[in-house]
């Protein structure tokens, strides 16, 4: 008996790319949501106007500071401060 070789395509799995496309489908995914979610980034204008700083400054009738009392008590966020102030 001599020995027969498979033909490219023949055997268990034929040369069909939609059997294997399940394997796919999870990589495809999370390019999708690794996508849209790189799109719906909120530009620098909207963090700052959204941004509050959970401490409040009351001021006398003068406009001098009195006390500082934290309004949201959940997180703590300081005041803004504009990159040139910090470098």
């Amino acid at each position: 008996m001599t020995p027969t070789r498979r033909r490219t395509g023949e055997g268990r799995y034929p040369l069909v790319p939609w059997r294997r496309a399940w394997q796919w489908i999870p990589a495809l995914a999370g390019m999708t949501v690794f996508v849209c979610s790189a799109q719906a980034l909120p530009s620098y204008t909207e963090v700052k106007a959204a941004y509050k700083p959970s401490d409040i400054t009351l001021l006398d009738r003068h406009g001098t500071p009195i006390q500082t009392v934290r309004v949201d008590k959940s997180v703590r966020r300081l005041p803004w401060v504009p990159l040139r102030e910090v470098s």
